[in-house]
Formats: C-alpha cells, sequence, structure tokens
C-alpha cells in the first residue's frame, strides 16, 4: 500500500485492482481476501456495509487501511465464522461482495469524473436544487 499522503493514484491501475474484486464468495473457501482502492466516501460505505455482517455473526474482518489526500486503499480479510453453515452463508455473501466491487467501480469512476453526471432540470432560474422552498402541500 502507499504511504505517500499526496499520492493520488493512476485510475488504469485502480480499475484494474477493482475489477479484480470478486462477485462471489468461492466454493468451500473460508477467506477471502479484498483490495480495495476508493474515494473516503465509498471507502466508509464500505466498511459499515462489512461491519454490517460482521456484527450479524456472519463473517469476521480484518481491515488495514491507508489513507491519502484523494483515496483510500484497503485490504480487507474476511473470513466465515465457523459456528455458520458456510453453503448457507455463501448465498448471503455473493451479492454483498458484487455490491461491493459494483460500489467501488462506480463509485471511482465517479470520484475521477470518468463517468457522466445526470443533469436534471433546473426548476427554480439557477437560484436553488429542485425542492427547495417547494411548497409541501
Amino acid at each position: 500500500m502507499s504511504h505517500d499522503k499526496s499520492f493520488e493514484p493512476d485510475s488504469k491501475k485502480v480499475l484494474d485492482i477493482l475489477q479484480k474484486l470478486p462477485v462471489e464468495w468461492p466454493q468451500n473457501q473460508e477467506t477471502v481476501q479484498l483490495h480495495i482502492i476508493a474515494s473516503k466516501k465509498d471507502a466508509g460505505w464500505i466498511s459499515s456495509r462489512i461491519l454490517d455482517y460482521v456484527s450479524d455473526d456472519f463473517i469476521t474482518a480484518k481491515i488495514k487501511a491507508d489513507h491519502s489526500e484523494y483515496s483510500v486503499e484497503m485490504v480487507v480479510d474476511l473470513s466465515i465464522n465457523v459456528d455458520v453453515d458456510i453453503s448457507h452463508v455463501i448465498v448471503v455473501l455473493t451479492p454483498f461482495l458484487l455490491a461491493i466491487k459494483s460500489r467501488a467501480i462506480s463509485g471511482w469512476l465517479k470520484h475521477r469524473n470518468l463517468l457522466p453526471k445526470k443533469r436534471r432540470k433546473d426548476n427554480n432560474n439557477g437560484d436553488l436544487p429542485s425542492g427547495y422552498g417547494d411548497p409541501i402541500f
């Protein structure tokens, strides 16, 4: 992991790393390692989802994070708890891994302005975003 706090990772290298994230839990494996580079906002979301599963006693997690000015690089070791049936947990963890990969990639593309932004028609003549100051009834 990089230790230069001003380091801005190369987008192609980051996307190559994120593309390698698994989208399903490997059959009959009790552990998976994830290497994630994300914006601070997305790293927080990902960490929160991981901690949700930890608090539900599905998995244990070891998270190593290196923060820079622009991003967070994480190495996450996930292990299925020994007290649960692996085959049942895999069914739950596969969408979880897919969500992490999707959020990491789409978040990185947004963070680097590589994803087109949705434009919303301004109904307020540019004063405030739509919904502010509009009647509530």
